[in-house]
């Protein structure tokens, strides 16, 4: 089921403007003459001014080829008659045109976009640009829209109006080291993306405008995306991501998530990355790491909210506060005696419906407290798991200290990750 975006009014959505349009293929057939009709040579491209923050660049002349000389030369757009696709030549009524040579800030849309990756940020797909659009607003031309063949991965593309074609206001370029064609800050529309959306855009982008992309990214949100990448590509977004990035990173990704990114990795990487995080993350990953990942150690959290019997569901309640960050792997508070040893889970529903001065140790059940060893293997944990209906499992150490969780999603990605293991669902029975 695709999910439904309010759409931005846009150029495109105005008919005037939609029926106006100018394809740039067609501006590319075109010649240029002087008041005279004189010829001055053919366009063999357009320039925009590109600040990195316009929502339509706007036309600031056209590259023709001079048909005597061959050399390069630039009309400018100032000095264009408004023309229409239909127009056989363009008119060009100013002085010789100069010299063509680039500024700062200046695009040529063959040159510098055709061919380029670019993101539709309101229908969350990677598109090459095929061809570009422009369009008369008064007395100025714009680049309003692109279209092209798209790579894509979930959601339809609400932007698309005709043939593929997305509004310029609406989409990411990326361009190379050097090259102008980027924005000064990633686009409004993708802070507003799913981190499962930015993982797909993340897998679809090539690693150049990938690189560009994860570099003006918010760790915590490019963090999220990474959780949602497939293993083989999040093995090559760390093994090319410096070591000192890709350890704030793991830092900012939930624990299970984390490890199994290290574990991808070569044990020079991994250990690389972990010389650069705080002493107890990295302890708390190795220690994680000494696990196969067909053990519940390997693939469990390591996150816990954990309580004493006499707290009172107020006080857990500030504790759950405290590890809102880690929200999708809290589904119960662990409840353990003076010396720290397990006592028993007491799960999110029941302490919603306690009164707040009940004391936590109260709701504990009269059953023995359910937990998995950490050297339960992968099938064991799936039988646990069934037989109890549960959504979780506390693991614990030998001694009976808790030390992390093991939730149902960690073992779906175990099973996933586990080749040659088969597991047939109740329901396929």
């Amino acid at each position: 089921m695709s999910i439904r975006r309010i759409r931005r009014i846009t150029l495109l959505d105005r008919l005037a403007v939609r029926s106006s349009l100018i394809p740039l293929n067609v501006i590319l057939t075109k010649s240029v003459s002087d008041a005279s009709g004189h010829s001055l040579g053919r366009v063999i491209d357009v320039v925009v001014k590109w600040s990195g923050d316009a929502i339509y660049p706007d036309v600031k002349g056209m590259v023709i080829k001079d048909q005597n000389s061959e050399s390069e030369l630039l009309v400018p757009a100032s000095k264009i008659e408004v023309f229409q696709a239909s127009t056989r030549t363009i008119r060009y009524l100013g002085a010789g045109p100069g010299k063509w040579e680039r500024r700062r800030g200046e695009l040529r849309l063959e040159a510098d976009v055709i061919g380029r990756q670019i993101v539709d940020v309101q229908g969350a797909s990677v598109v090459i640009a095929k061809e570009l659009y422009l369009a008369w607003i008064g007395q100025t031309m714009y680049l309003v829209g692109v279209s092209g063949p798209e790579k894509r991965r979930g959601l339809k593309a609400l932007s698309k109006v005709d043939s593929g074609l997305i509004d310029w206001s609406l989409v990411q370029p990326f361009g190379e080291a050097d090259s102008e064609l980027k924005l000064k800050e990633l686009h409004e529309g993708l802070r507003r993306l799913r981190p499962g959306e930015l993982a797909d855009l993340l897998q679809e982008l090539d690693d150049e405008a990938r690189d560009e992309f994860t570099a003006s990214m918010d760790l915590s949100d490019l963090a999220d995306a990474v959780e949602e990448m497939e293993p083989e590509e999040v093995e090559d977004l760390m093994v090319d991501t410096p070591p000192e990035v890709a350890a704030k990173l793991i830092e900012k990704m939930e624990p299970d998530e984390a490890v199994d990114a290290l574990r991808d990795l070569g044990r020079a990487e991994a250990d690389e990355i972990l010389a650069k995080l705080p002493p107890e993350v990295s302890e708390a990953l190795e220690e994680s790491l000494e696990y196969p990942e067909t053990m519940a150690g390997g693939f469990m959290t390591t996150v816990l909210v954990i309580s004493s019997p006499q707290d009172t569901i107020s006080e857990v309640a500030e504790k759950m506060r405290a590890a809102k960050d880690h929200s999708t792997d809290i589904d119960a508070t662990v409840v353990v005696d003076e010396n720290g040893k397990y006592l028993g889970d007491v799960h999110l529903f029941d302490l919603f419906i306690a009164d707040s001065s009940q004391a936590v140790g109260s709701l504990l059940g009269e059953h023995d407290p359910l937990y998995i060893d950490a050297e339960a293997p992968l099938r064991e944990v799936v039988k646990t798991l069934i037989e109890a209906r549960s959504s979780s499992l506390v693991v614990v150490d030998e001694e009976g200290f808790p030390i992390g969780r093991v939730l149902a999603d960690d073992v779906v990605d175990a099973l996933e990750r586990s080749s040659g293991f088969h597991f047939k669902l109740p329901w396929n029975k």
